[in-house]
């Protein structure tokens, strides 16, 4: 029995010293981190595990330590996909397109598919303007995100991704494709940039890759935002799957808008909108029209 134990915590250190090495290697704050006193540590509060599922907690809290909050530890079990079940939705409010988009989940195909049709419908009514809704979006992919509304931005740089050391990565629209630097990672639909003003609708849980939609639409002419400001969690993640089934998410770059602005933090809509942003926002676009 002696020799078995020793055997898994021999293992369960390996797997804990490899989450770690992750999490010094990617993690956005890692410089900040006294590594060597971390790192003595973690090894010593989980000296005794003979089970990965002992060590979690460690590992949970280093992670959050150099990652911040918006860093942590998934652990194995049936996995929770954003938005499952969730579709872009869209009306026409007075002569106003509005398309709201939730969370995504890891793929979005479902996702893209009903927003690009939407998009299509709703550019066909001629709509003198139109709102993003993004108010609870808390993230997921956002390239499917970016693939639906991409219509409404103009062709050239739409974001960054900026680590705490070079090289940044530019997210940016070129004739209807999406792209990671040059890798395409989403397709918009015609009509290409339709005209007329843009709302962006945010609130407190407009999270992570809810908030890379809306940091791509900040500084435009023709853009503003309402409602309230959002979750604060501006920064990417890098998925790391453990060899339990668990999944490290380790943040590791600020976004940037197209004017290289770093956000970090939560973002301040330009307008309130009261009780009702949604109201505000049409009555905004049927005033500048």
């Amino acid at each position: 029995m002696a020799i078995t134990d020793g055997w898994r915590q021999r293992r369960t250190r390996r797997y804990l010293l490899h989450a770690l090495e992750i999490v010094e290697r990617r993690a956005l704050f890692s410089d900040t981190v006294d590594w060597p006193t971390v790192r003595a540590e973690a090894v010593a509060a989980c000296a005794g595990a003979v089970s990965y599922t002992g060590i979690h907690d460690t590992v949970w809290t280093v992670v959050k330590q150099a990652g911040g909050a918006h860093s942590g530890l998934r652990r194995p079990g049936p996995a929770s996909a954003w938005g499952t079940g969730t579709l872009p939705s869209g009306e026409v409010i007075d002569g106003v397109a509005r398309i709201g988009l939730p969370a995504c989940s890891e793929r979005g195909r479902g996702y893209r598919d009903t927003g690009h049709q939407l998009m299509r419908d709703l550019a066909a009514a001629g709509p003198s303007g139109w709102v993003v809704d993004l108010r609870g979006n808390q993230g997921g992919n956002m390239w499917p995100m970016l693939g639906v509304i991409g219509s409404l931005l103009p062709d050239g740089v739409l974001g960054y991704f900026v680590p705490p050391t070079g090289p940044d990565q530019v997210w940016r629209l070129r004739q209807g494709r999406v792209l990671l630097d040059s890798r395409t990672m989403a397709r918009t639909v015609a009509p290409h940039h339709p005209g007329g003003p843009v709302a962006v609708l945010t609130d407190g849980g407009t999270g992570s890759s809810g908030e890379a939609v809306a940091v791509a639409f900040r500084g435009r002419p023709d853009v503003r935002t309402f409602g309230s400001e959002t979750a604060g969690m501006t920064s990417a993640n890098e998925i790391h799957p453990l060899r339990d089934g668990a999944r490290l998410s380790v943040t590791v770059a600020w976004f940037a808008d197209h004017h290289h602005t770093v956000c970090r933090g939560p973002l301040q809509p330009d307008e309130s909108g009261g009780t009702d942003p949604l109201a505000a926002a049409v009555d905004w676009i049927r005033r500048t029209r």
